[in-house]
C-alpha cells in the first residue's frame, strides 16, 4: 500500500522535500534513488538497519537515511523530530512500508494478521497523521498499486510457501488442485502480467 501527498501542478524538485518508508528494498528503494537523482531532499526510512549502509552508497549527501519501525510510536515521533528539523513543508509522503503475503482466512494464523494489520494499515495512519502538521498544504492523495513488487514477481512462490506451511487438514480440504488453479488465475492476471516499473511512475 503507498500513499503519495503530492500537488497537481507539475513540481520543481528543488528544496522539495520526500519522507519515503520502506526503503530497504524494491520499490522504496528505486523511489529514493530515482527522487534523489532529479534532486528532491530524500528522507528515506529502512527497517533492517544494515540498510542504512547499502542505501546510503547509492544516495547523495543530501538524503537523509534512518532507521523506522512504523509500528513503534517512538520511531515516529523520532523519525518527525529529524524531518521537523529539516524543513517546515514536507511536499511528499510515500507510505510504503509493508508485510506482502497472500491467503485465506484459515490459511493465516491470527497473529500474522494483527502483525499485518499493524504494519500495512495502522503503521501507515500514524505516520501520515504525525507528518500532515508539516505536510505542503497545496495536496492530495492517490494510490499507486500496480508496481512491480516481490508480491507479483514471486506470485507462485509466496503462495506456494503459504501451502507448504499448513497443517494436512487443511491441505486436505482445499486440495491441491484449487492451489493450483489459484496460481493459474493469478499469475495470468494483467495485473501480474503487465505490472508497472516503479521507475517510470
Amino acid at each position: 500500500m503507498i500513499f503519495v501527498l503530492i500537488g497537481f501542478v507539475n513540481i520543481i524538485p528543488d528544496n522539495k522535500d520526500v519522507l519515503i518508508s520502506g526503503c530497504d528494498t524494491v520499490v522504496g528503494h528505486i523511489l529514493a534513488i530515482e527522487l534523489d537523482k532529479q534532486g528532491f531532499n530524500v528522507f528515506a526510512s529502512v527497517h533492517i538497519p544494515d540498510n542504512k549502509t547499502i542505501l546510503k552508497a547509492k544516495l547523495s549527501t543530501r538524503a537523509k537515511i534512518f532507521h523506522l519501525d512504523i509500528t513503534k510510536e517512538e520511531d515516529i515521533d523520532t523519525v518527525f523530530e529529524l524531518v521537523q528539523k529539516k524543513t517546515n513543508t514536507l511536499h511528499g509522503l510515500i507510505n510504503n512500508a509493508r508485510i506482502i503475503t497472500h491467503g485465506y482466512i484459515d490459511w493465516t494464523p491470527i497473529e500474522l494478521m494483527r502483525k499485518i494489520m499493524n504494519v500495512n494499515f495502522f503503521g501507515h495512519v500514524a505516520t501520515t497523521k504525525k507528518v500532515l502538521t508539516v505536510a505542503d498544504k497545496k495536496t492530495s492523495v492517490s494510490c499507486t498499486w500496480n508496481l512491480r513488487t516481490p508480491m507479483n514477481e514471486g506470485y507462485a512462490d509466496i503462495l506456494q510457501n503459504l501451502w507448504n506451511e499448513l497443517s494436512n487438514d487443511i491441505q486436505e480440504r482445499w486440495g491441491n488442485g484449487f492451489l493450483n488453479s489459484l496460481i493459474t488465475r493469478g499469475i495470468s492476471s494483467p495485473i501480474m502480467k503487465h505490472p508497472d516499473d516503479p521507475k517510470t511512475v
